[in-house]
């Protein structure tokens, strides 16, 4: 055991020598977040209540950066009345065109871009990236859990038809937000950022999901991003 800390200890410090050496802008990221969310609109909740996410990124250009996205938004877990339209209407009469759903949680998958305004991320006389002020965008699409539709015959089953079979449903979902990046150590590996983010679910009416978070990033050069470098 002593010697398998003692070589990752050693590992460590050959890995950050050579960043420290290394003046090339590292061109990847992971960025790994937490924080409070509140939906409103079409569904809503009282509280805040928590979020998470992790974010795989690709620098396009000094001014520009591009994310892969998945996000968890807990959902508030309260009856939402849909309409159904009479033309998929599977019930004897048209009197029951509406049903009511209830979700519990939602994962988002998005493709994201950040636009740093203000000035370039990156600081080529020092080798290390700047603080900066960042807004960013996306779009994608999100996974609304609901509790599994009530078994044919019940009680509930004759209230309304369920909203989907399998227990979710794949909606549009947007990004849109601003927020601020702060490099620490020496800047080449590690920021630390807070963001707020307004995340659009469409779902009949609109819901936004109003989020703010902070995470920390890990940046990663070509050579230690690509395994075969």
């Amino acid at each position: 055991m002593k010697k398998l800390t003692l070589l990752l200890l050693l590992l460590f410090c050959l890995t950050a020598s050579a960043w420290a050496e290394n003046g090339e802008m590292p061109n990847f990221s992971l960025m790994f977040h937490t924080g409070a969310e509140e939906p409103t609109g079409f569904i809503a909740a009282n509280g805040p209540a928590p979020e998470i996410g992790a974010w795989m990124g690709v620098s396009v250009s000094d001014r520009w950066d591009g994310f892969f996205a998945v996000d968890y938004f807990t959902m508030p877990n309260l009856p939402v009345t849909l309409s159904i339209p009479t033309t998929i209407q599977v019930l004897p009469t048209a009197s029951n065109a509406v049903t009511v759903v209830q979700p519990t949680d939602d994962v988002s998958l998005s493709v994201n871009m950040r636009w740093y305004p203000l000035n370039n991320k990156w600081d080529y006389v020092h080798h290390r990236f700047n603080g900066s002020f960042y807004l960013v965008g996306g779009v994608g699409a999100d996974l609304v859990i609901d509790p599994p539709p009530p078994p044919p015959g019940s009680e509930v089953a004759t209230q309304g038809i369920p909203l989907v079979t399998n227990g979710y449903e794949i909606l549009l979902g947007m990004n849109f937000g601003a927020g601020m990046d702060f490099p620490v150590g020496n800047g080449h590996e590690v920021s630390l950022y807070t963001e707020v983010l307004d995340h659009l679910i469409f779902w009949q009416n609109l819901t936004q999901v109003f989020d703010g978070r902070f995470g920390i990033r890990f940046m990663l050069d070509t050579a230690h991003a690509d395994p075969f470098h």
